[in-house]
């Protein structure tokens, strides 16, 4: 049985709901027999935007966090998963179900929300020093990027249009290389018409979209981008571009 507790230090405002939520989704879909307690601490970027540091600790000893940001455009709200990272300390199905819970409780609260995540391996993301330890796994490009398809493939409470693309391969040669068998659930593509302006597309800090579009002419089209991106990444090993759409007919939460 998983005991999940709060963090009082740590939850703050408008963390409660999210925090009260995340422990009800671990409480029901763990199967695993420890103390786990949840911290979160939220920074307002503007009056649209918010990054959240969610951390997990399990029997007293920090095992695993992440790190994401909300943004709000016209109608649409974005979630853009950051960094997501684990100490030595491995719970089987902690990382899965924490990601599964946090868009999980989005998606419920805001009437349109695109979910973005960029996979590009690292041997550490948020804990320094953490890949020194024998005992934390490490992932090569093509586990990392079937880790978070088959993450991401779980049922939803709402419809959701799935959409992936990796810079320099095609749908068929990358899914020969993936031991994810989900990908077919999954558009190829970035969710969007490969003839629209690039420039047009929501742009996240550090990510690979922004980058790319530094060095594109102005009038560069999505699939030009991709292109771009492709000789960007061949000598950066498998990376990949996934996207989520939901919508619903819930109202507006007050998020920041």
């Amino acid at each position: 049985m998983t005991t999940v507790t709060d963090n009082p230090q740590s939850v703050e405002n408008q963390n409660f709901k999210l925090v009260q939520s995340i422990r009800l989704y671990l409480q029901n879909h763990l199967k695993v027999s420890c103390k786990l307690s949840i911290g979160s601490i939220t920074k307002k970027n503007d009056p649209q935007s918010s990054t959240t540091l969610m951390f997990f600790t399990v029997d007293n000893q920090l095992a695993f966090a992440i790190l994401y940001s909300i943004y709000l455009d016209q109608d649409c709200f974005y979630l853009n998963i950051e960094k997501v990272d684990s100490t030595h300390i491995s719970i089987k199905s902690l990382p899965t179900n924490a990601i599964l819970g946090i868009i999980s409780y989005y998606e419920s609260i805001l009437p349109r929300l695109k979910v973005h995540v960029y996979a590009a391996t690292a041997k550490q993301y948020l804990f320094p020093k953490s890949h020194l330890q024998e005992s934390k796994s490490l992932k090569s490009d093509r586990q990392l990027i079937s880790w978070w398809i088959y993450c991401l493939s779980h049922p939803f409470k709402y419809q959701s249009n799935k959409y992936w693309f990796v810079p320099g391969e095609t749908s068929i040669s990358v899914s020969r290389l993936l031991s994810s068998n989900h990908h077919d659930q999954w558009k190829w593509g970035l969710g969007v018409d490969d003839t629209s302006n690039a420039h047009d597309l929501f742009q996240f800090p550090d990510d690979l979209i922004t980058k790319t579009l530094e060095y594109a002419p102005e009038k560069c089209t999505v699939q030009e981008l991709k292109e771009l991106m492709g000789c960007m990444e061949n000598a950066s090993g498998l990376r990949a571009l996934m996207v989520l759409e939901f919508q619903n007919n819930t109202l507006v939460t007050q998020i920041f």
